[in-house]
């Protein structure tokens, strides 16, 4: 069960927020990273000290820092998404699990999650993320509203202070029944306390809809900073985005503004939509990636990768180099499409760290999406066969 970080205490409200953002996803993953190999008894430990946090929420409100930054009418923000909660009992201890069209379980010794089932064909899939041990939630939707049942993973990260609290992640279904991923870091939270079978419908707070169209929107936040006239600010940024076809597109206009939207971040809860003040702040992790998008993707060949404790510190793609690149917003992953088998892995996972070993010593070409943001690895890499 996660905790709602949104209402956690946190720094006097009457704190100047002029933060650096450029450690904030890396510390809470590491964060995340190193709790996942503690033992139960700590684990236990930490949710002791959780409740204690939650129970001395009321005496300095954090929602200010988050919430009252988004600048989404109220009525917008009611219309939630309904999400059916699949309860993991017995995970760790070997079980699988059913969910939609496919079978979750946590294989022994690894840190990855793993899905497996077939398409409409019969064609085997499998998928693999990372397992973050600090508190999970399963759920199910039909998201883009084809008819297929999407999956929906909700994961602490260990996050402290302003750091993104949540992994969400979504494996979404198209009719042939062959899965695509999307995974974020951000600032997701779940209302219900009582998760799997205590609760048989549950609700995401930044996972909505609008209007008359039932497909789902995803609100996201990044905290972003620059430096103007020789001081350093900060601010929200908000991309919006809804599901179709299996993928997240990006909704352009939001009541006559611009989308992502940007708020400055002030001493109090701002909602007044600004345009982005430096030319730098038009760029970010941008979530979505369309069919269009795929048909854009260049080719290349991986020429070095380069670990430090088990995690990605340097990848390089024919001259472009990304340093520690699943350690932003957005996680990258890595495809194997083959005619037998279709193999979908996060870039930190086990097995996709060796099929990128492999493919430098091999030279094998890889086929990828173009970064949405400078310096910031492409989303998605298929390895050519």
């Amino acid at each position: 069960m996660l905790y709602d970080s949104k209402n956690r205490f946190e720094t006097a409200r009457n704190e100047m927020p002029r933060i650096d953002t450029s450690c904030i996803v890396t510390s809470c993953i590491e964060t995340s990273r190193a709790q996942q190999a503690c033992s139960k008894m700590a684990l236990l430990s930490i949710g002791l000290t959780l409740t204690v946090l939650c129970a001395l929420q009321s005496t300095q409100p954090a929602k200010a820092y988050i919430e009252e930054y988004i600048p989404v009418s109220t009525q917008d923000k009611k219309q939630k998404v309904s999400l059916k909660t699949v309860s993991d009992a017995g995970l760790r201890d070997g079980k699988v699990v059913k969910l939609a069209k496919a079978e979750m379980s946590l294989p022994d010794n690894s840190d990855d999650l793993v899905f497996t089932g077939r398409d409409s064909s019969g064609k085997k899939w499998t998928l693999a993320k990372t397992y973050y041990g600090l508190g999970s939630a399963f759920f199910t939707a039909d998201l883009d509203q084809n008819g297929e049942l999407d999956i929906v993973i909700l994961q602490a990260t260990g996050g402290c202070g302003i750091a993104p609290n949540a992994v969400l992640t979504t494996i979404m279904f198209d009719k042939s029944g062959r899965p695509f991923p999307t995974e974020t870091s951000g600032y997701f939270s779940c209302p219900d306390p009582n998760w799997g079978e205590k609760s048989k419908t549950t609700v995401i707070d930044d996972l909505v809809s609008f209007g008359t169209d039932k497909r789902a929107v995803l609100i996201c936040q990044q905290l972003d900073n620059a430096e103007i006239r020789g001081r350093s600010h900060s601010y929200w940024r908000i991309p919006v985005y809804r599901a179709n076809n299996c993928r997240w597109e990006r909704v352009l206009k939001y009541r006559a503004k611009s989308v992502p939207m940007m708020v400055r971040y002030t001493n109090k809860g701002n909602i007044k939509v600004i345009p982005p003040p430096v030319p730098e702040l038009r760029e970010y992790e941008d979530l979505s990636f369309t069919l269009a998008d795929e048909a854009k993707c260049r080719v290349g060949v991986i020429k070095d990768v380069q670990l430090e404790e088990k995690r990605i510190k340097r990848l390089q793609i024919n001259s472009d180099v990304y340093d520690q690149p699943n350690r932003n917003y957005l996680q990258p992953f890595l495809i194997k499409d083959t005619k037998d088998s279709l193999e979908l892995m996060a870039l930190d996972s086990e097995k996709a760290i060796k099929l990128l070993q492999q493919a430098v010593e091999t030279k094998t070409k890889v086929r990828f999406s173009k970064p949405s943001k400078q310096g910031v690895a492409p989303t998605y890499l298929w390895i050519l066969n």
